[in-house]
């Protein structure tokens, strides 16, 4: 009875054993290891890409800050932002166009939604309007469907921000674009 017993208990073990075991060699395949990204320059941004196009997306940044007269004596700042690639990179070229209400601060820190009332720019509506050509997916332009820009620091010469937005092309391909800027003062 005994030797059964023990026979029982070693089968058991051995089984359990290797049940076990692929789980502990599986279990870890869906972490993805990042490596400490450098940190970003004056004048550089680092945007993750995904969707119809799967890229790291790294160039140079420029903005340039007005404000517009429109309808009703209103006043409209206006904060334009146009990335380019570098050499290195798979070609493309970017611009987003923030626009807030100027309210008399000078504060234009925040976050900035992608107006789903503007079909395209307008100058008259609060929000974001943004477009990518990426040469690698061909002629079809692609523009800001949904997300934010997000303005953390701005002074004469230096925007800091992140972006978080998903953009459309006409054949309703998306690309979701993620990331950090810090953006020189055009001259």
């Amino acid at each position: 009875m005994y030797a059964i017993m023990l026979h029982f208990i070693i089968k058991t073990g051995k089984i359990g054993f290797w049940v076990l075991l692929p789980l502990f060699l599986i279990s870890n395949t869906g972490v993805a290891y990042e490596l400490p990204a450098d940190p970003i320059e004056n004048g550089d941004y680092r945007l993750v890409a995904t969707g119809a196009f799967d890229k790291v997306l790294i160039g140079h940044i420029v903005f340039d800050k007005e404000v517009d007269s429109i309808s009703g004596g209103k006043q409209l700042v206006r904060i334009e932002l146009q990335l380019d690639h570098i050499e290195a990179t798979t070609a493309h070229s970017m611009g987003f166009l923030l626009t807030k209400n100027a309210d008399g601060s000078d504060d234009l820190k925040g976050n900035y939604e992608v107006s789903a009332k503007a079909g395209g720019f307008s100058a008259n509506v609060e929000g974001v309007f943004g477009f990518a050509d990426i040469n690698a997916l061909g002629e079809q332009p692609f523009f800001a469907d949904y997300g934010s820009v997000q303005i953390s620091s701005l002074n004469d010469k230096l925007l800091h921000g992140d972006l978080n937005i998903t953009l459309r092309s006409f054949e309703g391909k998306t690309i979701d674009i993620t990331g950090s800027f810090i953006a020189t003062k055009s001259k």
